[in-house]
């Protein structure tokens, strides 16, 4: 390892203080433009990837599947090669990729569906690798590290160091991953054993340039010298996601759109040798099938953030994306025979709880979550939700009123965004930070009611006292630092956009609080320990 972790008692302080392989059936098929994904075994399972957008952040509908029940993966048979390669080994290569982890150290299940947890999914992967450590590739699309208290307590340290326990060899970027700020990104790339890359993550200097951020950090490709041949690893992040960042932290960075840059690093890449090239984009597949399909360029595609299904099969090329938390993985295989590579393989393999758990990456989670004050913290009971606390409505409703009685001083309303999971039954500290995971601090400003409108189509306000907003008035909000400040690609607000300069609105003060915290202070003290859900949703 090439940095040790910092004190869990320091970073509790900087981050919580506030204040057996899986059942695959296999069939051979003819190969349309979009494979069908079967239906989970179980009849009691509901899968779905229909993905909405509010104005906080794309997040997935809810999956529900049940203990007994699996994704359904299928192998295809197919006939298209690729581009030739005089110089080529012929052998036949793995690839693996799991797409925005979020953070899920800990095996349970939630609405995502099961999750297997860091030594279970990842021990997985090191599993497959040692059968064929010179044929198999592991690869991470992006948002390894936010979302859980196990995970931001250590600022993705116990995600990383378990990365290169089990052998992965490239992670592009995803938004995610600014998320503690710009200045943990090299702090990743020194503690990884692989590369983090990130071809088109440019500087932003009074407008958008043709300069890469950090280079030496986040490069725009790879290349691996595997089973007597180069393969070419390229890593890009949806264009336009720095509005899927507290703006604050990427005031000087923007993301154009890849294709250009994917294409021409894919282009070197084949100049400089390379059999394979793989793609790895931290964005769905909607938005790079119409330049990534062209086996000229590349031989397969794994997407994510959109934590979706899919899987698909165009002009030759596969493109993957296996949801999110851990709860699948995508993988197809690549054959290189005589020059000519053919993808013969690609599937999502849902997690299963009959994995067993590596022991080393084991070892390295409970050395950071078994810590007794961390167990301490992350322990402590709140309440008892009465229902269940839908994570776009009842969560950031509760989450709203418990900011405005924490500020209700000095304010007339509060707003919060849409969680992440939701809550119900018996919950403790650990489940409050899953549903509201971001350490998005409070800032109390003056805006206009327009904006207060706008927002409330999106999130819910708590304002008593108050029956309708005045479009054209003006009033002090308690609000997450992600929703005041957010900001459009040419760094204008576009949430409140009375903050523009000229436009009179006022930042009064900011606080080092967070909703996590605020909330489960509330549940146990305000509301002596229960939740009616009834009254959020």
């Amino acid at each position: 390892m090439k940095k040790k972790h910092l004190p869990l008692f320091l970073l509790l302080c900087l981050t919580l203080g506030g204040c057996a392989s899986s059942p695959v059936q296999s069939a051979s098929s003819s190969v349309s433009t979009e494979s069908a994904f079967s239906t989970a075994e179980s009849a009691s399972s509901s899968l779905s990837s229909e993905t909405s957008e509010s104005s906080s952040e794309s997040t997935a509908e809810t999956i529900s599947i049940s203990e007994e029940s699996s994704l359904t993966s299928w192998s295809e048979s197919i006939s298209e090669s690729s581009s030739q390669s005089s110089t080529a080994a012929d052998g036949t290569y793995h690839f693996y990729c799991i797409n925005d982890f979020h953070g899920c150290i800990v095996e349970q299940y939630s609405d995502k569906g099961y999750e297997p947890g860091i030594a279970k999914l990842f021990g997985y992967l090191k599993e497959q690798k040692n059968k064929d450590p010179e044929h198999t590739i592991i690869l991470s699309a992006g948002d390894m590290y936010q979302g859980s208290v196990e995970s931001n307590s250590n600022f993705g340290s116990l995600v990383t160091e378990a990365m290169n326990d089990a052998g992965f060899d490239a992670m592009a970027i995803g938004n995610h991953e600014f998320d503690y700020g710009q200045q943990y990104i090299p702090q990743f790339a020194e503690l990884a054993d692989f590369p983090i890359l990130g071809g088109n993550v440019m500087k932003y200097d009074n407008g958008p340039t043709d300069e890469l951020w950090n280079p030496d950090v986040l490069a725009p490709s790879t290349i691996l010298e595997r089973g007597g041949n180069k393969i070419g690893i390229v890593g890009m992040i949806g264009a336009g996601q720095t509005s899927s960042i507290t703006s604050e932290f990427v005031k000087d960075i923007t993301f154009p759109e890849p294709s250009k840059l994917a294409l021409a690093e894919a282009e070197k890449l084949r100049k400089e040798g390379c059999s394979l090239v793989i793609y790895v984009l931290h964005d769905t597949y909607r938005n790079c099938v119409d330049y990534a399909a062209d086996k000229a360029y590349f031989d397969g595609v794994f997407t994510g953030h959109t934590h979706s299904l899919e899987k698909k099969f165009v002009n030759g090329v596969p493109f993957l994306q296996s949801y999110s938390n851990g709860t699948a993985l995508s993988h197809f295989v690549i054959t290189l025979k005589d020059g000519a590579s053919t993808c013969t393989t690609y599937e999502n393999i849902s997690a299963s709880k009959y994995w067993d758990e590596d022991e080393s990456i084991a070892a390295i989670r409970d050395s950071y979550i078994l810590d007794p004050d961390f167990v301490a913290h992350t322990s402590a009971y709140c309440g008892h939700i009465n229902g269940t606390l839908q994570k776009k409505t009842g969560v950031p409703a509760l989450g709203a009123e418990a900011i405005y009685h924490a500020y209700q001083k000095d304010v007339e309303c509060a707003m919060t965004n849409e969680g992440r999971s939701t809550l119900s039954g018996d919950v403790y500290y650990r489940d409050i930070y899953k549903a509201m995971p971001f350490t998005n601090a409070i800032v109390i400003a003056k805006v206009r009611g327009a904006d207060i409108i706008h927002e409330m189509e999106y999130n819910p306000c708590y304002a008593p006292g108050i029956d309708t907003f005045d479009p054209e008035g003006w009033y002090i909000i308690a609000i997450i630092d992600y929703l005041l400040f957010h900001q459009n690609t040419s760094k204008k607000y576009d949430y409140f956009t009375s903050l523009n300069e000229g436009e009179g609105g006022e930042v009064i003060s900011r606080s080092q609080h967070y909703p996590f915290d605020i909330v489960s202070e509330y549940i146990r003290v305000n509301l002596e320990g229960y939740v009616n859900a009834a009254d959020y949703n």
